[in-house]
């Protein structure tokens, strides 16, 4: 299993997949408050190799099917399933590199706007709630 951590932050980056518009300097105000001790790289790769090739097709669909949240669990579940089949299997792995790679490309001006937030949240050191949990 992962960390509380790493959790956290797959359920508050999956928040970036969904069929609606994103409050992205809200997700990034939970990535700085939930998911320490991660650094902006830790949460750049769980964007790009954990939770973005498990959900991102979504958001890529004519008709995607989550349009408010994902539920949390089968986040975890999900994100943790990939990890696990990456490791076991050599061909799943290979397939993986492509896929990463395609997120990567897809992917990269949300992964932008999200760094410049997270930064912004860093530097402002907000301790407040912003509408939270």
């Amino acid at each position: 299993m992962t960390d509380p951590a790493r959790r956290n932050c797959w359920i508050t980056l999956s928040n970036l997949f969904v069929d609606n518009v994103v409050d992205v300097r809200r997700v990034a105000f939970q990535l700085v408050r939930h998911c320490q001790p991660m650094t902006d790289e830790d949460i750049r790769r769980a964007f790009f190799y954990e939770v973005a090739p498990v959900l991102g097709p979504q958001t890529l669909s004519p008709a995607p099917l989550v349009w408010t949240e994902f539920d949390s669990d089968g986040v975890v579940e999900d994100v943790t399933a990939r990890i696990q089949r990456r490791t076991l299997s050599p061909l799943f792995h290979m397939r993986c590199l492509i896929g990463d790679f395609a997120c990567r490309l897809w992917f990269a001006s949300d992964w932008k706007e999200l760094a410049e937030a997270i930064a912004e949240e860093r530097s402002s050191g907000h301790t407040g709630d912003m509408n939270a949990p």
